[in-house]
């Protein structure tokens, strides 16, 4: 009896081991949690990449566009997918997640950041690539919150890795203007951006305020014959502008 207590014992642990291993494997059953992305390579396929791109669009023997998300996903048979689980990607409060793509069309000679493309956050590996995202630098950013990245595909730069990417850490950070004071924008190519903030132009009781352009448009004279002191111009070209200041606190540099 002790014996048959025994036997039935193993059968039991067998059938569960079955049930709990072998069927899923069978099966193809992937399970991706909530906090993963799933990245999932097809080991063989009748057709291969084209020359020099990463990702398999259309079935494709390699690294597959689209990702899985949390939950169980069936038919992914180890013999013929290999299903890679990476952590989402977070980016903390104050700070902003610069984009690096590894794959996708080559940026024009007159820019250095890849256009805007709609693809959810750049979690839509798929639409990034068909909608012709572009290979390197992304002028697109990515703001507080936890997304889910293909990770051979986009490389995201934060704070935290910034310096390994040749960035300082402060670069990206949010940055907050004071009040009185504005922030003076240098623009390096289309949306990325740097900012100085710097105090804002008090005009006292009194006294008005001559503006001074150094850039705008071009210059032309409004001053009139009357006017002996030079020449005056209309606001936002070059030179004196006609309008001065009046007393208050005033944006500018």
């Amino acid at each position: 009896m002790l014996n048959l207590t025994a036997s039935q014992w193993l059968v039991d642990v067998f059938l569960l081991f079955v049930a709990a291993y072998v069927l899923p494997w069978l099966a193809g059953v992937v399970r991706i949690r909530e906090r993963e992305v799933g990245i999932v390579v097809k080991k063989f396929a009748r057709r291969s990449l084209t020359p020099g791109r990463l990702l398999a669009l259309e079935g494709e023997a390699g690294y597959q566009a689209r990702t899985l998300p949390p939950g169980l996903h069936f038919g992914f048979w180890p013999w013929q997918y290999a299903v890679r689980k990476v952590p989402v990607t977070v980016i903390e409060p104050g700070q902003i997640g610069l984009v690096v793509a590894a794959d996708g069309a080559p940026i024009p000679p007159h820019r250095i950041l890849g256009v805007r493309i709609e693809c959810d956050d750049f979690q839509d590996a798929h639409r990034f690539l068909t909608g012709g995202g572009q290979k390197g630098r992304q002028v697109a950013v990515l703001t507080t919150g936890t997304y889910r990245i293909h990770t051979v595909l986009f490389t995201v730069i934060t704070a935290g890795t910034a310096e390994e990417h040749g960035l300082r850490p402060e670069q990206l950070h949010v940055c907050h203007v004071e009040p009185d004071r504005v922030g003076i924008v240098t623009t390096l190519d289309g949306a990325l951006v740097e900012v100085e903030p710097v105090p804002m132009t008090e005009i006292p009781i009194g006294y008005v305020g001559v503006v001074i352009s150094l850039v705008g448009q071009a210059h032309e004279d409004v001053s009139g014959k009357d006017f002996k002191h030079g020449s005056l111009v209309l606001p936002g070209h070059k030179g004196v502008w006609i309008d001065p200041l009046y007393p208050g606190k005033h944006p500018g540099s």
